[in-house]
């Protein structure tokens, strides 16, 4: 897809440099994705309305970097893949830390239990997305 054609009237030759706050530019990218422009486009088409100004000017659609990207299956399924080996590792520091202080006391054998029991069960997510449900 090729860039739009610019007629002499709409050729836009001058520059301003405008901050804005992220309320703002947030704001000002929501209005040009509903319009299907850029951000760019946006302001300057508020603006020209603001200031009452009769031509029309120029817009654009907006470019890649303002598409939206969406995340494929796949790449979500890896996401949780890693969010399920996180909780184990910090299940199975717990364990380590709990077991090298209390060697000796059976008094924590429930939370030792509970926390096999976690990793067990963070196995079997593990086991159901890889295979895709198939055990």
């Amino acid at each position: 897809m090729g860039k739009a054609a610019w007629s002499s009237k709409t050729r836009q030759t001058e520059l301003i440099g405008v901050r804005l706050n992220s309320e703002l530019k947030s704001l000002l990218d929501e209005r040009a994705k509903e319009n299907g422009i850029s951000p760019t486009s946006q302001a300057r088409v508020l603006l020209a309305r603001s200031l009452g100004f009769s031509t029309e000017v120029g817009t654009r659609p907006p470019s890649r970097r303002y598409a939206q990207k969406t995340i494929s299956q796949d790449l979500k399924r890896a996401i949780y893949f890693l969010d399920l080996l996180q909780d184990m590792r910090r299940e199975l520091r717990y364990l380590t830390h709990t077991l090298t202080r209390t060697h000796h006391d059976p008094s924590e054998s429930p939370a030792i239990a509970a926390a096999l029991a976690k990793i067990s069960a963070s196995l079997h997510d593990i086991q159901i997305h890889v295979t895709g449900g198939k055990t």
